[in-house]
């Protein structure tokens, strides 16, 4: 079963097998109204999570050290399995929560990890300003901790679409044990952190954009 992380700016709750973190103005909000998460082999809606699962933290710093606990978790318990850790992550204030990790317990997780990230501009990959890989490097990724990752990158163009199917040619070319993939060849990570907005939007799917609406079965689309 793989892990989600739905990463907000205060709180969290975790739920085995899903662990969201909230923002806790809208954790009620998304209760209340019954948030659905859809990630089985077959796409089908997956039922709404028990309430009495959730764990609330008090602050983003105590958000930051139980990603920080899960991402070890889940790494050992992939690595135990199967010998690999996939990894998605995103941009924003959660690369921050991936610094200071140990590298002694860290290095030989991250030796066998591979990292995808969940969004991305169309941008030069060195880009410090715009570029979540540069600011990757920065914050964490050329940390000790860290530097024995399988970073997969994109090509650091500005087109949307190509640099989208090139990212997902990528994703694909990897080996079966390094990023398994369910029969109708979307990817299935070991945990996913995706950042989430105000608005309770996550993940850059925007749910009013075309670009996600097609019904075309794409691992990585161009959202302009």
């Amino acid at each position: 079963m793989i892990s989600m992380v739905i990463l907000g700016m205060t709180s969290a709750f975790v739920i085995p097998g899903w662990t969201t973190v909230h923002n806790t103005d809208i954790m009620d909000h998304a209760l209340n109204n019954r948030f659905v998460m859809q990630a089985s082999s077959n796409l089908e809606t997956m039922p709404s999570t028990d309430s009495n699962m959730v764990e609330i933290l008090s602050n983003a710093e105590a958000v930051g050290r139980r990603v920080k606990d899960i991402v070890i978790e889940e790494g050992k318990k992939a690595i135990a399995a199967r010998g690999k850790f996939a990894l998605a992550i995103p941009g924003g204030s959660i690369l921050k929560m991936l610094t200071g990790m140990d590298p002694a317990i860290m290095s030989e997780i991250s030796e066998k990890t591979t990292i995808a990230y969940v969004n991305h501009k169309c941008v030069a990959m060195d880009d410090i300003q715009l570029a979540t890989h540069a600011n990757a490097r920065k914050l964490f990724l050329d940390d000790d901790a860290w530097k024995a990752a399988n970073v997969i990158v994109m090509d650091g163009t500005a087109d949307g679409d190509a640099e989208a199917k090139s990212y997902e040619s990528k994703m694909r070319d990897l080996a079966a044990n390094t990023l398994p993939v369910i029969e109708v060849g979307i990817p299935i990570f070991d945990l996913a952190l995706i950042g989430v907005g105000d608005d309770g939007l996550f993940g850059s799917l925007f749910s009013a954009r075309d670009e996600v609406s097609t019904g075309i079965v794409r691992i990585d689309l161009p959202v302009c």
